[in-house]
C-alpha cells in the first residue's frame, strides 16, 4: 500500500467503532484485508481500466487515453452508483483521483448525500487534471480535505472555498532518539515508494559526492521501498547507477518493509529528494521516530520539517547545497541527536494519527450533521 492508502486505513479503523462504514475498492489486497479485519464491510467493484505507468500528472487522466479504458470506467461508474444505490450512505469518502472522478460522477448522476474528497495531489494551474476537477466538482454538498497547505493553494478556486487543510496522521515513537552509536558512520535512509518522482536516482549521485568528500567516513544509503504500478526499469536503473558509481558497498535496495520503525533505528537520517511532494507521510513518520530529516523544500515538505530545527531543507535541484546540508551531519555528528528529538516533539504534536484521525472524522461528521 501507498501512503493515500495506509492513511485511509487508519481512518476507517476510527470510525468503525463510531458508525457502519463500507469499503468500496476497484480489487482485492491489503487494504481490503486490513479492513475486513478491522469490522468493515468490502465491496469489489471491478475496473477493468489497462494498468499504465505514465508522468504522475497524467495519473488522473488514464481513464481518457483509450476508448477501450473509457467503457471500462463507465461501467465501472454504473456498477458503483448500482452499489450507492442499494446501500444510501450518508456520506461518501473518495480518497484517490480514480475514486474521484468516479464519486463526481455518481453525484452526477443523483446521489444526495454528503461527498467528501481526501485531495492528495498537487496539480499544476491550467494543467488537464486542474480543469477537469473544476469542472466535474460537485456544486453542492461536497467539501474537500487537503493534506497540506501546498496542495490546497493549487487547487482551482471553487474547490478551495470548500477546502480544509487536515494533516495526515502517522505512528509516533515511543520516545526521544539516543545519539549516534558510531561516529565515524553516517547512515542515510530513504523509505517510500521508488519513482521517478521521488528522486532516488538524485540521492545516488548525492551518495557519490559525499563518499568523495568525505573519504575517512562510513557513508551508506539504504533505499526501501517498492515500485508499484510502475515499470520495473527505473528501478533496474536505479541498480545500474549503483554499481557503474561504484557504490554497490554502501548503496543498498531493499523491497517493501512492515518493519518501518526499526529500519528508521537502524538509520541516522532520512533523506527525500521529492518534487512537489503533497505532505511527505514517511518523512513525517521519520520524525515521529526521532529521525533527522533531509529534503528538497518543494511541495509539503516545507510543512513537515523546519529547516536549520528538525532538519534542512534546501532548494528543489541544488545538488551541492543538498551535500553540504549532509555533510553537517558527517561533520556535526550531535545534531542527528538534537534535530531528531525537535523533530519527534513536532511531530507528536502536528502530525500524530492519534489526534489527525479524530480531527477528519470530525469535520466529516460535522457536515453530516
Amino acid at each position: 500500500m501507498g501512503g493515500a492508502e495506509y492513511s485511509l486505513r487508519d481512518l476507517m479503523t476510527f470510525a468503525a467503532s463510531q458508525a457502519r462504514c463500507h469499503l468500496v475498492t476497484s480489487e482485492p489486497g491489503a487494504l481490503a484485508t486490513d479492513a475486513a479485519r478491522a469490522g468493515i464491510t468490502c465491496h469489489v467493484v471491478p475496473c477493468a481500466m489497462k494498468q499504465r505507468t505514465s508522468l504522475r500528472e497524467h495519473l488522473v487522466l488514464r481513464g481518457i487515453l483509450s476508448f477501450g479504458d473509457v467503457a471500462a470506467f463507465c461501467a465501472y461508474v454504473i456498477r458503483l452508483r448500482g452499489l450507492v444505490r442499494r446501500l444510501n450512505p450518508d456520506v461518501i469518502h473518495a480518497n484517490v483521483p480514480k475514486s474521484h472522478v468516479a464519486v463526481f460522477l455518481v453525484a452526477f448522476l443523483g446521489y444526495r448525500g454528503r461527498c467528501y474528497f481526501h485531495l492528495r495531489e498537487i496539480f499544476e494551474k491550467k494543467s488537464a487534471p486542474y480543469f477537469l476537477y473544476s469542472v466535474l466538482f460537485p456544486k453542492t454538498r461536497a467539501s474537500v480535505i487537503a493534506i497540506s497547505h501546498a496542495v490546497h493553494m493549487s487547487l482551482p478556486k471553487r474547490i478551495r472555498a470548500k477546502s480544509s487543510v487536515i494533516y495526515n496522521g502517522v505512528s509516533i515513537g515511543n520516545g526521544l532518539r539516543a545519539s549516534m552509536s558510531n561516529q565515524a558512520s553516517l547512515r542515510l535512509l530513504y523509505l517510500g515508494r521508488v519513482v521517478p518522482w521521488k528522486g532516488c536516482h538524485v540521492l545516488v549521485d548525492i551518495l557519490a559526492r559525499l563518499r568523495q568528500r568525505y573519504r575517512r567516513s562510513t557513508l551508506t544509503l539504504s533505499i526501501v521501498g517498492d515500485s508499484s504500478y510502475w515499470s520495473q526499469d527505473y528501478r533496474q536503473s536505479l541498480k545500474d547507477q549503483i554499481n557503474e558509481l561504484g557504490l554497490s558497498s554502501c548503496c543498498t535496495m531493499h523491497d517493501h518493509t512492515n518493519a518501518v520503525k526499526e529500519e528508521f533505528a537502524r538509520h541516522d537520517v532520512f533523506v527525500n529528494a521529492s518534487q512537489k511532494e503533497p505532505f511527505g507521510r514517511s518523512v513525517a513518520e521519520a520524525q515521529g521516530s526521532g529521525m533527522p530529516v533531509l529534503a528538497f523544500d518543494s511541495g509539503g515538505i516545507g510543512e513537515i520539517v523546519i529547516d536549520g530545527e528538525t532538519g534542512f531543507l534546501v532548494d528543489y535541484g541544488d545538488i551541492d547545497a543538498f551535500v553540504n546540508a549532509c555533510g553537517k551531519f558527517a561533520e556535526h555528528p550531535e545534531l542527528a541527536q538534537t534535530m531528531g528529538n525537535k523533530g519527534f516533539e513536532r511531530a507528536r504534536k502536528y502530525f500524530n494519527k492519534e489526534i489527525q484521525i479524530p480531527a477528519i472524522l470530525k469535520y466529516v461528521m460535522e457536515g453530516v450533521g
